[in-house]
């Protein structure tokens, strides 16, 4: 069985990109968290950490996917394998998010992206009262920044939000509480604490480091009914993709552009999770 997720995908071409930039604490490049609209100013401050390609002596995450490989969707490719169409990568289903984004954020990637996550804002736990969604990029260090802010001005108008953020291999997750917005800001670190979960259900994993980090091995998420899980139909996209080099897949699970032996490991670490987070 071949998920829609593991197949490489012709991404839509957007048309939207702030110009601001800013420079993070790797002293690298990024595109602004921050956006003036005519309902002020929206700063949005959000960090997380992946499971996969997270180090824990380095306490932050490989890029190897951009730097490396050059397989983030819009890139050119470094060596052997298959580029990627440009686009954000939650077009596809399960996701079928539409979203247009200027065609040069698919190609100028700042050197510290790790890859493409998904992130939404909800007034309540249940998903039917979210208000705002757009596709971001996530930096080595755990920050989140975001190509199309305008999807997400909405939050400026409300108290507080859960923050949602999903990614393609790892299980969903959502912030513990509502998330004060205060004059248009809001700040949350997934990497301090862990995320939403009741008592039979997983938010995240802490780390050796104190870190804590998104759940990796979701990988076919058309499977995932109320929720994000583990189970055996992601290790089924593994099997078939196992030996496979230099191609953007969910199956690649430490995001170093490789499916392996050492991604079949972490799903069977993982394996029987599952979230509480309603999808």
């Amino acid at each position: 069985m071949l998920t829609a997720c593991a197949q490489q995908q012709d991404l839509p071409q957007p048309d939207f990109f702030p110009n601001n930039t800013t420079t993070n604490t790797n002293n690298t490049t990024n595109n602004n968290s921050v956006s003036l609209t005519s309902d002020g100013v929206i700063d949005v401050e959000i960090y997380v950490f992946l499971e996969g390609p997270y180090r824990v002596g380095e306490k932050f995450m490989s890029n190897d996917l951009n730097s490396a490989r050059g397989l983030l969707p819009g890139q050119a490719l470094i060596g052997l394998g298959q580029a990627t169409p440009a686009g954000q990568p939650y077009s596809a289903a399960p996701w079928n998010f539409q979203e247009e984004i200027q065609s040069f954020a698919f190609t100028d990637y700042p050197p510290d992206v790790v890859d493409w996550l998904l992130v939404s804002f909800r007034t309540e736990v249940t998903s039917d009262t979210e208000i705002a969604k757009t596709a971001a990029y996530l930096h080595n260090n755990g920050r989140i920044t975001f190509p199309n802010i305008e999807n997400i001005r909405a939050i400026s108008l409300e108290e507080a939000v859960y923050v949602v953020v999903e990614h393609r291999n790892h299980m969903g997750v959502m912030s513990a509480e509502p998330v004060p917005v205060i004059e248009g800001t809001i700040v949350h670190d997934f990497r301090a604490e862990d995320s939403y979960r009741v008592s039979t259900s997983y938010g995240q994993k802490q780390m050796p480091s104190g870190d804590w980090v998104m759940i990796a091995g979701d990988v076919d998420q058309i499977s995932d009914d109320y929720s994000y899980d583990v189970n055996a139909y992601d290790k089924v996209d593994w099997v078939e993709d196992n030996g496979t080099f230099g191609h953007y897949k969910c199956s690649d699970l430490n995001l170093d552009g490789d499916i392996s032996m050492i991604d079949k490991a972490l799903w069977a670490e993982n394996n029987g999770k599952l979230s509480a987070v309603p999808k």
